[in-house]
């Protein structure tokens, strides 16, 4: 590939370009943000990268998500994608998880990259990413986009910096998604292109390109109105406190020992559940669609409730009892899990996991 152009900046010599042929980095996320950021990683020259999302394809991803093509619906965003990046870099080393991994599995693989784009628009899994990045003192792009907004933040690692826990707080709240409130398609593309340019500022540790560092990058895209904000790092901050603290794994692996039977007063279980929903049923879970009515173009093939998702926020009392054990399902897998981490950390519901397989 000719880096020729890209090299006639001044913080980009034939070694800086070496650098990034040797560099390995770490994609979560396939969507609207990583598709707009992995195929300028690769046609930058970045030599290594890893994509990991256990989500699959939908139509109504096509109109933002430009690696994928209609045919590819019901195929895992991962693996496509992947395919995608090999076509610009034949030579390049792609690698595909599809898969959404247990937190002490991402600590694990976080230690393998220099960089790692947060491109899941997904509150708790930046949390748990901005754990890593203070334990590893690995830097976290992360971004989020909705409506005709984004914002751009970075983690450097450093234990003086700000952090996504500094600036956010420490727990999870449910916020404006693309997927409840909507998105304009080329709204994650720009802030996936600004994760690749800050991607790759940070690999080349250049004094002529700094890298953003303590700032947040707000983005209006309706009047075009851009805010750089100051991000202080907090003396009380959870995450840096617990930077070294035990991993607690929050997924529940296929290969994992069955789960113990819930005791009568109140059942508890893991966040995450990727065995089919035959199983969940024998497991003795009851299956919750939080799809709204105009989603639901099938029914679900296993006996269920049908609560739509803003029923639970409203008043999960009236529909949860304490003593079973409940699987939330939606089409992507990224509202079931919002909302079990809301219900967990919020109303303190620990018999509540999300399905993160697929439906149909």
């Amino acid at each position: 590939m000719d880096f020729s152009r890209q090299q006639k900046l001044s913080f980009l010599s034939d070694e800086g370009q070496t650098a990034l042929a040797n560099s390995r980095v770490l994609v979560f996320g396939a969507g609207g943000l990583g598709c707009a950021a992995l195929p300028y990683l690769v046609t930058s020259g970045i030599g290594n990268i890893t994509v990991v999302d256990g989500d699959v394809i939908e139509a109504h991803n096509l109109h933002r998500q430009l690696l994928f093509r209609a045919d590819d619906v019901g195929r895992y965003k991962a693996e496509q994608a992947v395919m995608a990046l090999s076509s610009f870099n034949p030579n390049g080393n792609f690698t595909a998880i599809n898969l959404f991994l247990a937190d002490d599995d991402v600590f694990s693989l976080i230690l393998e990259h220099d960089v790692v784009l947060d491109c899941t628009d997904d509150n708790g899994f930046s949390r748990v990413l901005n754990q890593a990045a203070l334990r590893h003192e690995t830097p976290v792009v992360f971004a989020n986009a909705s409506r005709m907004n984004g914002q751009l933040f970075t983690v450097s690692g450093a234990p003086d910096d700000a952090c996504f826990v500094c600036v956010w707080g420490a727990e999870s709240q449910l916020s404006d998604t693309c997927d409840g409130v909507g998105v304009l398609g080329p709204v994650p593309g720009v802030l996936g292109n600004l994760q690749a340019i800050e991607t790759i500022k940070l690999l080349l540790a250049h004094d002529d390109a700094p890298a953003l560092r303590n700032t947040l990058l707000n983005c209006d895209f309706m009047t075009h109105q851009y805010q750089r904000l100051t991000a202080v790092r907090d003396p009380n901050c959870a995450h840096h406190a617990l930077a070294n603290a035990p991993i607690h794994t929050t997924s529940h692996h296929k290969d994992s020992d069955p789960m113990q039977p819930p005791s009568a007063s109140h059942a508890i279980c893991a966040d995450v559940y990727d065995k089919s929903l035959d199983e969940a049923i024998a497991d003795g879970y009851t299956v919750v669609d939080i799809c709204t009515v105009s989603e639901r173009s099938q029914p679900l093939a296993v006996t269920h409730m049908a609560i739509e998702f803003d029923e639970l926020v409203n008043d999960s009392d009236a529909h949860l009892d304490a003593s079973q054990r409940y699987l939330l399902v939606c089409l992507s897998g990224k509202r079931s899990r919002g909302l079990q981490q809301w219900l967990k950390e919020q109303q303190g519901r620990e018999n509540v996991s999300a399905f993160v397989g697929s439906l149909f």
